[in-house]
């Protein structure tokens, strides 16, 4: 298992890209790109499905609001594991995910 920089500190909140799949598969989550949630450069709302993460060589992070584990390959969201810098679980159901490029927030609908 990859670990980011900011679980490698030990930070309370940080969490690894494998208990981020576990925690969004079959969960109802909505998906913003940019720096600031309140600014985002762009909108995904998702009804997840599945969450998963592939596996080598280029591990990557799929979010899918597809109908079954076959078509969940075909992810609406997904993020290169090498691209992941940190995933912070925030106040009030949100995350951050701080890639290379920008921050995507998920936020955990109830």
């Amino acid at each position: 298992m990859k670990e980011t920089a900011v679980c490698r500190q030990e930070k309370a909140n940080c969490i690894s890209s494998d208990i981020l799949a576990d925690m969004l598969d079959g969960t109802d989550f909505s998906v913003w790109s940019g720096r600031d949630p309140k600014k985002y450069v762009w909108e995904a709302t998702l009804k997840c499905k599945y969450a998963r993460l592939t596996q080598n060589p280029n591990r990557t992070l799929l979010l899918s609001p597809g109908g079954s584990k076959r078509t969940a390959n075909r992810s609406t969201v997904s993020i290169n594991e090498r691209s992941i810098v940190s995933i912070e679980e925030l106040e009030d159901d949100w995350i951050r995910i701080v890639t290379t490029s920008e921050d995507i927030y998920i936020h955990k609908r109830k």
